[in-house]
């Protein structure tokens, strides 16, 4: 190979690998929090203290694994648990993520807003 095409596929190669954290597959089912870290494997989600799973992984906003210490205090995040109920894989949302409306909170009908009266009479 030539020093010349050597180049090119190193160039190709590290375009390539720092393209690569841009893809980000987040399931469906995960759920979305404000996350903070506590201590050690601890985290706060909404206020809620949850142990993190072995194993966990927390991706920043481009899809980079950083450790837990590392997470933002108040960080919009979604995450999936473990068959114990452990956190074990943590997105921090991008600001374009974070506009996207979550497709597993359904908003109620409009008939559900308001009081009771106003619902049965109208406003």
């Amino acid at each position: 190979m030539s020093a010349r095409a050597s180049v090119l596929f190193t160039l190709l190669f590290a375009f390539c690998a720092n393209a690569w954290p841009q893809f980000r597959s987040i399931p469906e089912p995960a759920k979305r929090v404000h996350m903070s870290h506590v201590a050690g494997m601890v985290i706060s989600a909404d206020g809620t203290t949850v142990e993190l799973a072995p194993g966990a992984q927390i991706r920043d906003q481009n899809n980079t694994i950083i450790v837990p210490t590392a997470l933002p205090r108040d960080s919009l995040v979604k995450y999936t648990t473990d068959a114990e109920g452990k956190v074990f894989r943590v997105w921090i949302l991008t600001p374009d993520e974070a506009e996207r409306p979550d497709p597993n909170v359904s908003t109620p009908p409009e008939w559900q807003f308001g009081t009771p009266v106003e619902r049965v009479f109208g406003r």
